[in-house]
C-alpha cells in the first residue's frame, strides 16, 4: 500500500461519516471544524434529498 498523508485519511473519515448519515454539526465537532467548513468542502457527498431546505 502506498503512503497516504494524514489529510487523505481525514478526508476519508469525514466523507464516510457524512455518507453514513452522521450530522454535519457532530462531524464538525469531532474534526475541529465549523459546520460551514464541512458544508463548503464535503457537501458533495451528501445526497440532494438529505440536504435541508432553508427559506
Amino acid at each position: 500500500m502506498r503512503y497516504r498523508p494524514p489529510y487523505a485519511i481525514r478526508h476519508t473519515f469525514i466523507t464516510n461519516c457524512l455518507e453514513k448519515g452522521i450530522g454535519v454539526p457532530q462531524v464538525a465537532m469531532w474534526v475541529g471544524n465549523s459546520p460551514k467548513t464541512i458544508w463548503q468542502h464535503y457537501a458533495g457527498v451528501i445526497c440532494v434529498q438529505d440536504v435541508p431546505i432553508f427559506d
